[in-house]
């Protein structure tokens, strides 16, 4: 659905009316989805006032001098149903990237959003997003646990310590990198445990690569060995795992049948 141009200043073509997805609407902040349908966000149709004031979906800022998206009712739905509003406990609100757009002081201080990575805007906080689709449209920052049904942070952007990352739920530390990276044991499938390059799928479960762990952490783990042929003493998967017949084992500089 294509909203009037009243009183634009130029004839632009609206790319975000070729989504019927909220989701993939409401995560391009060109678009916004209203009335059941994606159409172009209040700010980038309107730049002027006027125009702005002419359009009941739109509300002119004018300490910022913004078209933004009308929040001002008091109704759920009707909120719900705007992609640039959010229903924070009993009000409608502007949406994260509407209220401080790439200011970052003031975006993390809001507990209801968060810093994309990508673009350095402002966004919702995962944790605000209550669907699969929903956080799957801000993948750069959110991922989808499907094991508890929830949208949680990435592990890489959650903490930036071993101490914080170990305290953070589904994360681990991955020592060979130096960051934190998801818990192997939070990934629940197979194809998602063999398509993260830091976990491997043995004896029916998602395990932790043994090139993620550190000398100490190697050694403690009967899966896993050092390995110093290059001289970089690094971890690798024990001998006895990684082979099961004596062709193969002996090969190996760094094995024997």
């Amino acid at each position: 659905m294509l909203r009037s141009l009243v009183g634009s200043e130029m004839c632009i073509r609206d790319s975000c009316n070729a989504t019927n997805n909220a989701d993939i609407c409401a995560s391009n902040t060109m678009c916004m989805w209203a009335n059941a349908a994606c159409s172009s966000s209040c700010r980038s149709l309107h730049t002027a006032q006027s125009p702005c004031d002419a359009d009941m979906m739109c509300l002119w800022d004018p300490s910022r001098q913004l078209c933004l998206a009308n929040c001002t009712t008091s109704d759920t739905d009707t909120c719900l149903s705007n992609s640039g509003c959010r229903w924070r406990g009993d009000h409608c609100e502007l949406s994260c990237y509407n209220k401080y757009t790439t200011n970052a002081v003031s975006c993390r201080a809001d507990s209801n959003c968060a810093i994309n990575p990508s673009s350095g805007s402002c966004t919702d906080a995962c944790a605000t997003l209550g669907s699969e689709p929903a956080c799957d449209a801000s993948s750069q920052l959110c991922i989808w646990r499907s094991l508890s049904s929830r949208c949680v942070t990435k592990c890489q952007f959650t903490a930036t310590a071993p101490s914080t990352c170990a305290a953070t739920s589904g994360c681990q530390w991955d020592t060979a990198v130096g960051s934190c990276g998801p818990d192997c044991g939070s990934v629940p499938t197979q194809v998602s445990c063999n398509a993260n390059d830091g976990c491997t799928y043995m004896s029916h479960q998602c395990v932790t690569a043994c090139k993620r762990f550190g000398p100490a952490d190697c050694l403690a783990a009967a899966r896993c060995q050092l390995d110093n042929s290059t001289g970089l003493n690094t971890c690798t998967t024990a001998c006895g795992i990684r082979y099961s017949s004596e062709s193969p084992c002996n090969q190996d500089a760094i094995c024997m049948w």
